[in-house]
């Protein structure tokens, strides 16, 4: 910083020293930001940076606005990828937990995981959709056998289905996919066994790899 004159008129140069130190708090910021495997952390980062910024910008000796900058990015873009990961888990789990009843309520079609052409795969599943509403009537509600609900993609899992005339245990398949009307996942069925050992057990499709080793379950 330089003047120009003194009290008597003569030009004098007179330089002011600022010594400059890093901000540790932007730079704490940056490494915050980063840890995006940690829930909710990256947003600390982000409001960390921006508390960096403000400090250096009223602060002449201190630098490191570019590293609050990062932390600000970093932890904006990181914080929406854990809400979008996090929606996903929860739009699964909740398709999990109710995808029987959606499947076999909406229609028979929606019991087709694949689409596969032809009308006998459709005419099997109208098929199974008819022997239920004979045996059994409407279906009342569907619970998971186990709490919490143990599952895995394309694995069978146990649930309770509850008609207008009892109730049925049944080994589901379900497969997730996306969605494309929606953000998020959509859960059908790719394969199902109702277990009734007075009148037989019913399957579809007929033959399902997944279900074969399926072991009978008290």
């Amino acid at each position: 910083m330089n003047y120009t004159s003194d009290s008597f008129g003569t030009r004098r140069d007179v330089t002011v020293q600022i010594n400059e130190r890093r901000s540790k708090l932007s730079a704490c910021s940056a490494w915050v930001a980063a840890l995006f495997f940690l829930p909710l952390v990256p947003l600390v980062g982000t409001l960390l940076g921006l508390a960096a910024e403000g400090r250096i910008r009223r602060n002449a000796g201190l630098i490191g606005v570019r590293a609050a900058r990062v932390a600000i990015t970093l932890g904006l873009v990181f914080t929406i990828a854990q809400g979008y990961a996090a929606f996903q888990g929860w739009s699964l789990y909740q398709g999990y937990q109710d995808g029987p009843r959606a499947a076999i309520d909406r229609n028979y079609t929606y019991l087709i995981a694949h689409t596969e052409s032809g009308s006998r795969h459709i005419a099997d599943a109208k098929a199974f959709m008819a022997q239920l509403d004979s045996r059994y009537g409407r279906l009342v509600r569907v619970e998971p056998a186990e709490d919490p609900l143990d599952w895995r993609p394309n694995k069978p899992v146990r649930y309770h289905l509850w008609f207008e005339r009892g109730p049925i245990d049944a080994d589901v398949v379900l497969r997730p996919r996306l969605s494309s009307l929606k953000l998020g996942v959509a859960v059908s069925i790719d394969s199902i066994r109702v277990i009734d050992a007075d009148e037989g057990d019913l399957s579809f499709p007929s033959t399902s790899p997944a279900l074969a080793g399926v072991e009978e379950r008290p």
